[in-house]
């Protein structure tokens, strides 16, 4: 029995391991071809160890492109969304948890429902009301559509009802209202599915490529996912330099998770108690 349980537990570990090995696979490849020179990055069958390092890549890259200003447009459009999803689901959350309204069960059926109309159905209408408001190429056409996510109210609402009702009628006693009771009780309850929501919304976010295509057809709104489709041309591509954007692109997901990966596996795991 105990040679069984440790095969077992050897094959789990072995296939998470290959599992976990085959999605390093692109990103191992992606930063050789961000150190290769243009011609050994169009060699078939492709090199995995560049001949020759080119670390002057990462830093041409800031000359040659506009890097910086992608960045800025990428981290300005992506943290509002955050913040705005962040506080408006927590409100509505809290409503549709605690609070005792008539149609409630309504409303919140009819907001999951939401849910369910795929992206693209909505992209022309927004588009259309956008240019009617004179937003187009601004970023108020690339934060204000974004401002509510349902799954971001759903996600709440659910992980404020693992919290004891001991807690909320206590505070109901003590003379707290009810944005009190979210401030003071729930939020500090809430952090392990805060951060995962910030991870969930911000890579989302931060890869959002349709929408602002659609609306910004200027430099100056440009943000990072569409910079980088524009570096693909038609009969050529510079593809150590297209990695080297991508390799950029990817560090603030990957410091974010670093510094949250403690609240994101809790929040995947508790109940909401201390």
């Amino acid at each position: 029995m105990k040679a069984m349980k440790w095969g077992g537990v050897t094959l789990m570990y072995a296939f998470v391991i290959l599992l976990a090995a085959g999605m390093t696979v692109p990103f191992v490849y992606m930063l050789a071809t961000s150190l290769k020179t243009l011609p050994e990055s169009m060699q078939y069958p492709p090199t995995w160890i560049p001949r020759l390092w080119v670390w002057d890549n990462y830093v041409q890259i800031w000359h040659q492109t506009e890097l910086l200003l992608w960045l800025k447009n990428s981290f300005v459009v992506a943290i509002a969304r955050v913040a705005s999803q962040l506080v408006l689901g927590m409100l509505a959350a809290y409503a549709f948890a605690f609070l005792s309204f008539r149609g409630k069960q309504v409303v919140f059926i009819g907001m999951l429902m939401v849910l369910m109309i795929p992206h693209q159905v909505v992209i022309i209408p927004q588009f259309l009301l956008m240019k009617q408001l004179g937003w187009l190429d601004s970023y108020k056409a690339l934060i204000v559509p974004q401002m509510v996510w349902p799954f971001a109210i759903f996600l709440f609402r659910q992980y404020f009802l693992t919290l004891p009702l001991e807690l909320i009628e206590a505070a109901k006693m003590d003379g707290c209202n009810p944005l009190g009771t979210l401030l003071r009780i729930v939020i500090p309850n809430a952090k392990p599915v805060m951060m995962t929501m910030i991870l969930v919304t911000f890579l989302s976010h931060w890869n959002d490529f349709m929408w602002p295509l659609i609306v910004t057809n200027s430099q100056e709104r440009m943000v990072l996912p569409v910079g980088m489709a524009n570096m693909v041309g038609e009969f050529s591509t510079n593809w150590p330099v297209l990695m080297t954007v991508a390799t950029y692109a990817t560090l603030p997901v990957i410091a974010l998770f670093i510094g949250g990966q403690r609240y994101f596996i809790e929040g995947m795991t508790s109940s909401g108690l201390k």
